[in-house]
């Protein structure tokens, strides 16, 4: 997503990669000390993933989550069947977050 956000102009300065996390809600715990004090944070990923990681940046940061944007394209029907796996993913997490509070 880095690469991607750079071909688009971004500029390198402004994009933290963090590499060291396992899941979604490490990756925005682990993201958490780079934000402090912007004034806007995107979220870069594929259009289902981007608003579970702004969901759990909002858990975790709620001070963030009005500066919190979703960096993603929608095309409809682009990747039908990867988006209709990955909405029951997103789904079945869901489930797993409410059931863990």
């Amino acid at each position: 997503m880095a690469k991607l956000a750079s071909k688009e102009g971004v500029p390198q300065r402004t994009l933290v990669i963090e590499a060291s996390s396992r899941n979604t809600w490490e990756n925005i715990h682990n993201s958490l000390p780079h934000l402090a004090g912007m004034d806007a944070v995107f979220i870069a990923s594929d259009s289902l993933h981007v608003h579970r990681a702004r969901q759990y940046l909002c858990r975790q940061s709620p001070e963030l989550c009005s500066k919190t944007y979703a960096a993603t394209s929608y095309r409809p029907f682009q990747f039908f069947w990867l988006k209709w796996a990955g909405a029951w993913g997103n789904l079945i997490s869901l489930c797993k977050d409410r059931k863990l509070g």
